[in-house]
Formats: C-alpha cells, sequence, structure tokens
C-alpha cells in the first residue's frame, strides 16, 4: 500500500497557492488599467494579512513579469500586451 509522499503533496499546495495568487494579481491589474499602480500600492490595495502573503504577492510580480504577463516601467506595473489581448479574449 503506497502512501503519498508530504514533501510532494506540500510542493503542490504551495504551487497551488502561488497560481491562486499570480491569478488574483493579473486579474486586479487588468481590472485597473490603465491605471498606473506601483508594487507599493498594489499591496495596499490587495491587503497581505502577513508576512507570508506579502511574500507571495512579490513571487506572483516576478512568475508572471518572467512570464510576460506584467511589464515593470519604473516603479510602476502594468499588464503587457498579450495579458490585455487575452483578458479581451475571455471578456467576449
Amino acid at each position: 500500500m503506497a502512501s503519498q509522499d508530504p514533501t510532494r503533496s506540500s510542493a503542490n499546495d504551495v504551487a497551488s497557492e502561488d497560481r491562486r495568487t499570480e491569478r488574483a494579481v493579473l486579474a486586479f491589474l487588468l481590472d485597473q488599467h490603465p491605471t498606473l499602480l506601483s508594487e507599493d500600492e498594489l499591496l495596499f490595495a490587495l491587503d497581505p494579512k502577513d508576512l507570508a502573503e506579502k511574500d507571495a504577492i512579490a513571487r506572483a510580480i516576478r512568475a508572471l513579469t518572467g512570464a510576460g504577463l506584467l511589464r515593470l516601467s519604473g516603479s510602476s506595473l502594468t499588464p503587457t500586451r498579450a495579458s490585455l489581448y487575452f483578458s479581451n479574449l475571455e471578456a467576449d
């Protein structure tokens, strides 16, 4: 009888939570577009409850920027054209 590896399960939970945070960050910035927000303003708006949530938002920003879905221009975060295009496809 094989049991699940608790380490793998924990890693899957973290990855799932990170994806959920990435979706929330991107959805919020798409909703606010064309308003420019800094990372601090985004954190204020999303109101993380603790340091872990704040870190998750910072990871989401890095992941979305690395994936080409967000752009950091100076201190402002903006959705890329690809993100905006996809958002418009989803809206129809």
